[in-house]
Order: structure tokens, then C-alpha cells, then sequence
């Protein structure tokens, strides 16, 4: 919609959109524009017009009308084809789609910005060419650097700051995928804060533009804080390999992936002995307590493969080809699940040595 005023702000002519933000009838031509109520909340309407006649300067703003429609309104000189002023013209335009698109992806931005927060994980942009890289902020925040300052860092500013033993891994890896070795970049490495400390990040990414030969002109990619996994795993391992206890891991099918320095011990095997070896295989030697045979299937991971619950306190003695006798166990097995399966795909037996009750 259009609205034009004389030079001395009376009403010249007039499109029926604009009557959404002014109350304007036919009637109301030559009539002073501070004479017309309008539809809007802006106060300064008139004002505006009046700046814009003596100033000569477009004044554009937003504006919510009774309805809830947002419009925009651009005041601006008139000039006739010979570019003399005469007048004021105000336009208007409906901005209600474009109103909500911005709001909801501003409201996107800051959901996203608040889920990176939250899931220590930034995103980055690095232009091939220039060498500079773009982060959001977040990516500063999780090394204690001014957001401030590593925006004007290249991508030399930001590898220098990785761990020496990691550099060259890292660097590889990027190489690699640079010269299309791999699809997709993706390295975990230490690197340092602003206070000389080290954190583990898990690094991924690829290339998303080529120039008009195939070269790569831009790579992105997201990087994850995984300090407090990486050191929970560290955690684990100690406790996995200094525990008293046996800890034996079996795929779905009862087959040993992984067993810890306790079972190596009490079994008499190393892990790669173990690795591959299943439950119903005879060298086992299992036996009940009352000496009898201890078929493989019937052993407790088996069991819990074969039924679905976790089995307890099972006595059973297994031979040592070490000490060449049998030890004495008191076994349970528990099922491992992955997220959103029914069927587990692993199982793990942790077992103590009772011989010397037994023995008793």
C-alpha cells in the first residue's frame, strides 16, 4: 500500500492496503495527515513525516497493527521526474511471513546455541583459501579463550594449540580426507585451554564446497568436549584391570571379546587365548559342584543369552591349565542392551575365586 501527501502533509492520493494502519476514507483526501486516527501503535507517526520533509531522510521502521500483522513502513521524500521534492511517500508492506521466519529462526539459533551449551559441542566453518575459521562461540568457551579473541583466529592458531603427541594424527586425518583418502574427517586429540590445561575433544567434520577443479574451498564440521568420558573411561580401565573380581565379556553369540587381568589369572589364559573362544567349548572342563559335567549351554552367560534374564550365583569350577587343577567360581551374568533393541548384544560374567571354601 501507498500513501501521498502534498508538501504540506495533506493526503494527495492513496491505495486501499494502506487503510490497514490508517483510518482513511475517500473523503479524507486534502485533509492534513494529523488529522487521521490510525490502526497502529506508533505514536510518532506524524513526527517521523515531518522529520523526513525537512530532512530529506527515508525513515523506515516495523509495526504491529490492531490485527497483529506486522508491517513495514518506509517514510520517504517524493520526487517528481525532474527530482524536485513534492512531498512525502509511505509505503507499506506486509511482513507478517517474513516477521515469523526471522523470529523462529532466531528462536532456532537460540535453542541451538543453548543445546551446544549444554551438550559441550560447538560447530566451525574454515575457508580453504583464507585459512580463517569460524566457531561458534561455544567452541572458545569450552578452553576458556575470549570468544572475542579466537575470532580472529586461522586455522594454523587453532592446530598449534593441539597436543604434540596428537598433532600429527590429527593432521593426518585431515589430510586424508583433503585428499579425498577418506569421506569424512573425524580425529579425537587433546588440546590446550587458556590456562595450560588439556582437554580431549572428538573432532568431525568434511568437506561441503569445491571449486569448479574439485578442490576443497571450505570445510565444516563439529567438535565435541569429551574430557569427562574420556577420563571416566580411563576410570573404568583401572578398575577393570586392578578389580579382584573375574570379568569376562561375551558377544550375542557367547563368543569372549574381552576380559580383564582378574580372569586371565583365575583362568589360566591370556586374552588372546580367551578371544574367540565360547562357553560350549570343551577345554573349559567345567564342572558342577558335585563333580559332574557343566554343559557349555547351561553355563550362566549362555543361559542369560538363552533367556532373557540376568542369572545369579551360579557354583561352577573351571580348569586351569596353568595350575592344572580346577578353581572354584561363583558366577553372574548380566545382559547388555543397546538403546532401542529387545535382544542384547553382549553379555558380561563377573566371577570370584571360592576354592579356598571349597576346599575347606
Amino acid at each position: 500500500g501507498i500513501l501521498y501527501l502534498d508538501r504540506k502533509l495533506r493526503i494527495r492520493k492513496y491505495t486501499k492496503l494502506i487503510s490497514r494502519i490508517i483510518n482513511i476514507m475517500d473523503m479524507d483526501v486534502g485533509r492534513p495527515i494529523s488529522h487521521i486516527s490510525l490502526r497502529m501503535d506508533y505514536p510518532d507517526f506524524v513526527k517521523n513525516i515531518e522529520e523526513v520533509r525537512d530532512n530529506l531522510k527515508e525513515i523506515e521502521f516495523e509495526v504491529q497493527d490492531e490485527n497483529g500483522q506486522w508491517n513495514l513502513i518506509r517514510i520517504l521524500p517524493y520526487r517528481t521526474i525532474e527530482n524536485a521534492v513534492d512531498g512525502i511517500a509511505i509505503m507499506l508492506l506486509d511482513i507478517s511471513k517474513s516477521k515469523k521466519n526471522r523470529d523462529e529462526i532466531l528462536q532456532l539459533n537460540e535453542r541451538l546455541g543453548l543445546a551446544m551449551s549444554v551438550g559441550n559441542l560447538a560447530w566451525w566453518d574454515w575457508d580453504y583459501a583464507s585459512g580463517k575459521v569460524i566457531t561458534s562461540p561455544q567452541k572458545a568457551e569450552m578452553l576458556n579463550y575470549d570468544p572475542k579473541t579466537t575470532s580472529k583466529y586461522k586455522v594454523e592458531d587453532w592446530t598449534k594449540l593441539i597436543h604434540p603427541d596428537d598433532y600429527e594424527s590429527a593432521m593426518n586425518a585431515m589430510r586424508d580426507h583433503l585428499s579425498g583418502k577418506t569421506t569424512k574427517y573425524e580425529v579425537e586429540y587433546r588440546i590446550r585451554d587458556a590456562h595450560g590445561n588439556f582437554k580431549w575433544f572428538y573432532d568431525k567434520g568434511g568437506v561441503v564446497a569445491r571449486d569448479e577443479k574439485k578442490n576443497p574451498t571450505r570445510i565444516a564440521g563439529v567438535v565435541f568436549d569429551i574430557t569427562d568420558r574420556v577420563e571416566n573411561e580411563k576410570a573404568y580401565h583401572y578398575l577393570y584391570e586392578n578389580m579382584a573380581q573375574g570379568v569376562v565379556f561375551q558377544d550375542e553369540n557367547g563368543a569372549i571379546i574381552s576380559a580383564n587381568s582378574a580372569a586371565e589369572r583365575l583362568l589360566g589364559l591370556s586374552l588372546d587365548q580367551m578371544k574367540g573362544r565360547k562357553s560350549i567349548d570343551k577345554r573349559w572342563k567345567a564342572i558342577r559342584e558335585d563333580g559332574s559335567d557343566f554343559p557349555g549351554e547351561e553355563h550362566p552367560a549362555m543361559l542369560a543369552l538363552k533367556t532373557g534374564e540376568d542369572v545369579k550365583n551360579v557354583v561352577m569350577g573351571v580348569f586351569n591349565p596353568k595350575t592344572k587343577k580346577h578353581v572354584w567360581l561363583l558366577v553372574n551374568a548380566s545382559l547388555m542392551y543397546k538403546d532401542g533393541y529387545l535382544k542384547p548384544y553382549q553379555v558380561f560374567a563377573t566371577f570370584d575365586d571360592i576354592t579356598s571354601l571349597k576346599e575347606k
